[in-house]
């Protein structure tokens, strides 16, 4: 018993998941008023008894994807007046 290595918190394998998405927004004559570009990496390690919630490979990509959208979520409410002021001046 003593030379049995413990395999429950080694991990099994690997996930690793890289996502960029590039978001704009334009007025009605469709001239560019912002560009917001995100990229996020998630590198999960999954065991035995943790992580599998990462093995499939749309859990990972949502999970990398919700991530870019709080980020984007909290960089338009920063930037909202601009873009209002530009929209509304572009009329």
């Amino acid at each position: 018993m003593l030379f049995v290595p413990s395999v429950v918190g080694f991990p099994l394998y690997t996930v690793n998941q890289y996502t960029e998405v590039e978001i704009t927004i334009h007025d009605y004559n469709n001239k560019l008023i912002k560009r917001y570009n995100y990229g996020k990496k998630l590198f999960k390690l999954i065991g035995f008894y943790y992580g599998h919630k990462y093995a499939s490979p749309d859990n990972t990509r949502s999970e990398v994807f919700k991530d870019i959208i709080e980020e984007f979520k909290s960089d338009l409410a920063k930037d909202s007046i601009e873009i209002n002021k530009m929209l509304k001046s572009k009329d």
